[in-house]
């Protein structure tokens, strides 16, 4: 199988030897299903068989010939089916896209998460010195303020344990762990975290803890 890059290299190249496809979206379509194709390192056959497999049960060879040079109308839900097999969408099929493109995309990219990185590093200084302060001063209401309930007393001690158990730790090298150990499918839920789950966790704690008082 033929790398991304390599594939878009030779879809390039045709482009700018052929000057064809400029003003024909299925023949631009058809070729870059048969660069795609090649890519995948299938015959006509293979692939045809393929999108048989896949619900498209009129497909054979000659019907994909006719696809690649554009001289069959591919209908929208049998797009999705071919990009589906190809492993790409029909937006980039339908739309090609220069590798520099890509490059510039990749650099964006780059250049964002190190400005992320930078702002993370500040927000957790700020908030592991917050979280300093608050310990202080609730650990001192604790030892002058008789009034607090058992049940606040023992929500307070709870988080005081908590704060000396995560301050002593490495927190960057625990999440690193914790990367190390979910599936790949998961990622993007553990990066993609919101404030709004850090709350939800949190109050489901204090819930817990209040529901073993009863």
């Amino acid at each position: 199988m033929k790398s991304h890059k390599l594939v878009c290299d030779e879809l390039s190249q045709d482009v700018c030897e052929t000057g064809f496809m400029a003003n024909n979206s299925d023949e631009f379509f058809g070729h870059s299903i048969k660069i795609h194709r090649e890519g995948m390192g299938w015959s006509k056959n293979e692939f045809a068989q393929k999108l048989r497999d896949a619900g498209l049960e009129n497909f054979h060879p000659t019907t994909v010939t006719r696809l690649e040079q554009g001289t069959r109308a591919t209908r929208l839900n049998e797009a999705a089916i071919i990009a589906k097999v190809l492993e790409h969408s029909i937006d980039s099929l339908v739309n090609f896209t220069y590798p520099y493109e890509d490059l510039e995309e990749a650099i964006d990219f780059y250049d964002h998460a190190c400005r992320r990185i930078v702002w993370h590093e500040k927000a957790a200084a700020i908030a592991y010195a917050d979280a300093i302060s608050e310990e202080q001063a609730l650990s001192a209401k604790l030892l002058s303020d008789d009034s607090i309930s058992d049940a606040e007393r023992e929500l307070s001690e709870k988080a005081i344990a908590r704060f000396k158990q995560v301050v002593v730790e490495n927190r960057i090298d625990h999440w690193e762990e914790v990367m190390r150990e979910i599936e790949v499918d998961d990622e993007e839920e553990f990066y993609d975290f919101r404030w709004e789950a850090i709350r939800n966790e949190r109050e489901a704690r204090v819930k817990a803890a209040s529901n073993g008082n009863d």
